[in-house]
């Protein structure tokens, strides 16, 4: 075996890992997915056919390959399962990839990641599938990231910068969409935004400070734009249908952890 083969499996072996472990992570998130907005429990009972409600055999819940080797149906009432199941499994193996082969010099910034990353599929899909972002994710997350603060690297270098970011980024990142929620339902004389959008913000901002959060929203906004044209030009989705906008918050506050210098400086040209 030549030295070349060698350093491709061990440069490959660790990325494999993390993407075995975004697996596994995206299986647990598809019971929280189900569960947390109907006020169910995550532990009890085991996972079931939502349809037949049979409990499931282990060989059934192996992440991605279950769902290939049953051809996407259920083994005992043969009705179909949802895409939903491997694609967050999917998303989640590939999201941990990506996020080792980028932070892994840094093992600090690599784990920052990878929980944001697992908080933002959860919420996303949740949104997407409800249309709603539940306090009891959004609230707990937000304690979590200003208690933890002080070990957040995205923030800033010692315990009193990182928490002025951390409190400027809360207050910027609500405070930004909440205004931007009032002027949405002054001229359109309804609601535009959920609270649920407004929390989701500040907690983004919390996490990663309110240049790169404001960043993100920046992005996210301009996704969000551009697909909702998308679909009401094709006429798949009219001017009064609403549209999920957590999703693309999360999405673009993703792309600015991975890019940090697309923070809001960058786009004012300050850097």
């Amino acid at each position: 075996m030549s030295s070349n083969i060698v350093l491709f499996i061990l440069q490959a072996l660790p990325v494999l890992i993390f993407f075995l472990a975004g697996l596994c992570i995206g299986s647990f998130l598809n019971v929280c997915i189900f569960r947390l907005p109907a006020g169910l429990s995550i532990v009890k009972p085991a996972s079931r056919c939502p349809r037949c409600k049979k409990a499931l055999k282990w060989r059934d819940n192996i992440p991605l390959l279950s769902y290939i080797f049953l051809g996407g149906r259920c083994r005992f009432c043969h009705k179909s399962i949802s895409w939903q199941y491997p694609a967050v499994e999917f998303l989640t193996g590939l999201y941990f990839a990506l996020a080792f082969w980028h932070f892994q010099a840094d093992p600090l910034r690599l784990v920052w990641a990878l929980c944001l990353g697992t908080f933002c599929i959860l919420l996303s899909v949740i949104d997407i599938r409800t249309m709603t972002l539940p306090d009891s994710i959004v609230l707990p997350a937000m304690a979590l990231f200003g208690f933890t603060a002080y070990l957040n690297p995205w923030l800033g270098i010692g315990w009193q910068e990182r928490a002025e970011t951390m409190l400027t980024g809360f207050l910027v990142g609500g405070g930004v969409l909440y205004g931007m929620g009032a002027l949405g339902a002054f001229i359109l004389k309804k609601d535009a935004l959920g609270g649920g959008d407004i929390k989701l913000m500040a907690a983004l901002g919390m996490a990663l400070g309110w240049d790169r959060a404001m960043g993100g929203l920046l992005i996210g906004s301009i996704l969000s734009g551009l697909l909702g044209l998308s679909l009401q030009a094709t006429g798949r989705l009219s001017s009064q249908s609403p549209m999920p906008y957590g999703p693309f918050l999360c999405l673009g506050c993703l792309v600015v952890l991975f890019f940090p210098q697309l923070g809001f400086a960058y786009w004012l040209g300050i850097r």
